[in-house]
């Protein structure tokens, strides 16, 4: 036998109304954090990942899909090794907080670069902290700006005020190894000596792995060396490449435990003459565009305090 309940139309349009009220105001917040400049994502009391926008997606070459689910630290672990994981807990205590000038590195996509965050703590209508989330900023861009800018600052001052070219040439190599986080190697040639005798600088910011790779550049070069007016910018090492680089057997070895991500070598030249090499080498991370771009810079300071005959040695 059907069943007859009593409506109330009134009741039903103001429930009807309210509904629809909260969705619209759930399709507004979605449409605000899809269409943020910055990235969004949110986090439930265990640090897995409940939101992730497009905004996310760019900066770290991860799409949403990879995302949702997973535990935070286990997906990103630099989070742990940079203490951005403390402001996760933070914000799951329920204080916010913010933090500025962090590096990401994302190896499987390759993507690095430098971000400034916000964490604040999400809460329930009771006020409970049911998880956090995080508006992060990628500020890589500017960062590489300052640190291109205090780079050749620095570079101008030494070459303004050192006459020494050994010294000068060190302090200027120590200076980029710092810099691109690499180690940094200058061989000037001679046209009138083999080139085992060339002059060779070699500088790292750990001065142990600068002794060791000036060690091994006796009798093999620790940094590739490319044909005139060539410059050379390999983004991403293969070990392929490291067997073409090598001359043989042992240096293939040796350079296969200097584990080399990725290289730049340019040409120092002097009025359309190659007169040395200038190369940085990369053993953390992939170099950039804008390190590319620095490092052109600086071969063109070297270069320029080279052709002025400013160093005595």
């Amino acid at each position: 036998m059907a069943q007859y309940h009593d409506s109330n139309p009134t009741l039903d349009f103001e429930k009807e109304r309210l509904t629809l009220e909260v969705l619209e105001q759930e399709d507004f917040a979605s449409m605000l954090i899809r269409s943020s400049n910055d990235g969004i994502h949110a986090y439930d009391q265990d640090c897995r990942f409940t939101l992730w926008n497009p905004v996310m997606e760019r900066i770290t070459g991860v799409p949403a899909s990879q995302v949702i689910g997973r535990r935070a630290f286990d997906l990103f672990p630099f989070l742990v090794k940079e203490g951005v994981d403390q402001s996760f807990y933070s914000a799951l205590s329920g204080r916010p907080c913010e933090a500025k000038g962090f590096n990401y590195t994302i190896p499987h996509t390759g993507r690095q670069g430098v971000f400034d965050h916000q964490h604040a703590p999400l809460r329930d209508e009771t006020g409970k902290v049911v998880g956090g989330f995080a508006i992060v900023s990628d500020v890589t861009g500017q960062e590489n700006t300052f640190k291109s800018l205090r780079l050749l600052s620095a570079t101008m001052d030494v070459l303004s005020s050192s006459m020494d070219r050994d010294a000068t040439l060190s302090a200027i190599l120590k200076l980029s190894s710092r810099a691109f986080n690499g180690w940094c190697c200058l061989r000037l040639s001679h046209l009138d000596l083999p080139e085992r005798e060339h002059d060779h600088y070699i500088e790292h910011s750990d001065e142990m792995l600068s002794a060791r790779l000036r060690k091994i550049n006796e009798n093999y070069l620790v940094s590739p060396v490319k044909e005139p007016h060539t410059t050379e910018w390999m983004p991403y090492v293969s070990k392929d490449t490291i067997r073409f680089l090598a001359s043989n057997q042992e240096h293939f070895e040796i350079l296969l435990s200097l584990n080399i991500k990725s290289y730049i070598c340019m040409p120092l030249l002097m009025r359309d003459r190659v007169v040395g090499y200038f190369s940085i080498v990369s053993s953390e991370r992939s170099l950039r565009q804008s390190d590319f771009s620095m490092a052109t810079e600086m071969g063109r300071l070297l270069a320029i305090g080279l052709d002025g005959g400013k160093f005595h040695r």
